[in-house]
């Protein structure tokens, strides 16, 4: 997997799924990309995001609110690139009332989404396995929404789990040097600010581990408690796997 945003015009926290080894051979390098959300990339980045990397679609996580606020991926829009909204929230109260998060509790949050958003989240692989042409996905800041949908998708390619644990942990490098995006978190308790950076820019495999582990123990595999059909994971094992 390519490091955080290696070049110069890429967008903060986005990177190439491609390179960890997979089904015995790699996870295709120049298809599949995740990011934080692209509504404030200049012409530039929407330049080498597009023609350089051959970015044709954007399939974004965020909801409404989060377009109200930030807007449209107006730059990709202009050079041509599709922009396919495809809004979930794994938000719930149990989570929101913890001031500064565990891992475990990151862990237990994805866990609860994915059950409750099964049919959404498998939807999502659909659309990456279908894809024609290399795409991008991301929510806002390309860390949770993006990480489970990134995670499962490596699964289903068969990426173990520090693979996909590698992955995540390049989440948390990213966005330490974009805190100040961040601190709506804490403009109600400065005090805390350290220790709230510290809890939710932190991507430790636990979290990414242990939801895996919790959807395999409930179900018995990622593609059974997604009830993926065979032409789905065949698309994608297609598109996205490089044999040794």
């Amino acid at each position: 997997m390519a490091l955080v945003s290696p070049h110069p015009l890429l967008p903060w926290n986005f990177r190439d799924l491609g390179g960890a080894p997979a089904n015995g051979g790699r996870v295709a390098s120049g298809r599949l990309f995740r990011t934080a959300h692209l509504s404030a990339i200049g012409e530039e980045s929407a330049v080498h995001v597009q023609e350089t990397l051959g970015v044709e679609a954007y399939i974004d996580f965020r909801a409404d609110e989060d377009i109200v606020r930030d807007g449209a991926p107006k730059a990709l829009l202009a050079r041509g690139v599709r922009w396919q909204r495809y809004p979930f929230d794994i938000s719930d109260a149990a989570f929101t009332a913890i001031a500064t998060p565990r891992p475990e509790d990151w862990r237990g949050l994805y866990t609860r989404a994915f059950l409750r958003l099964r049919p959404e989240l498998a939807g999502a692989i659909r659309l990456i396995a279908h894809a024609k042409a290399p795409l991008v996905f991301g929510c806002w800041a390309g860390k949770d929404r993006t990480g489970m949908v990134a995670a499962l998708t490596l699964s289903l390619l068969g990426v173990s789990d520090e693979g996909v644990a590698a992955d995540f942990a390049l989440t948390g490098a990213s966005l330490f040097p974009a805190k100040d995006r961040f601190s709506f978190l804490w403009k109600d308790r400065p005090s805390a600010e350290a220790a709230i950076i510290q809890a939710h820019l932190r991507t430790e495999p636990e979290s990414i581990v242990g939801f895996l582990s919790d959807v395999r123990q409930r179900f018995g595999s990622v593609s059974r408690a997604l009830e993926l059909p065979d032409s789905v994971l065949a698309a994608l094992a297609a598109r996205y796997l490089d044999p040794a």
